[in-house]
């Protein structure tokens, strides 16, 4: 007998759940052909894990990107311009990898 719990489960994105249409299902099997002869079932459920490894870092970076710039709007002596929102230090407090994966040496 057919599963449709697990049809629709193989139709959707298995990290945010996001519906998916046939056509982008046969774009993304036919442009992970190109380097991969792993199914795309396989490949998504390894980035899954690789995704919620680093979910909760992604979440302490948006809210340390939402505060600065929270706080820039809400000063009256902000001047128009750029601004860095995260230091090099803080960027490597909420992600400890950034600095091995891209050292300052490679921006020269």
């Amino acid at each position: 007998m057919h599963d449709r719990r697990q049809d629709r489960r193989q139709h959707c994105n298995i990290v945010s759940k996001a519906k998916a249409d046939k056509y982008g299902l046969e774009k993304d099997r036919s442009d992970l052909a190109v380097v991969s002869t792993q199914p795309l079932e396989e490949v998504a459920e390894r980035a899954r894990q690789i995704v919620e490894g680093y979910i909760a870092m992604f979440g302490n970076l948006r809210v340390a990107i939402r505060s600065r710039h929270t706080n820039l709007v809400k000063d009256k002596d902000t001047t128009a311009g750029r601004y860095t929102l995260l230091t090099n230090e803080q960027l490597e407090q909420i992600c400890p990898q950034n600095r091995k994966l891209f050292p300052a040496s490679s921006y020269k």
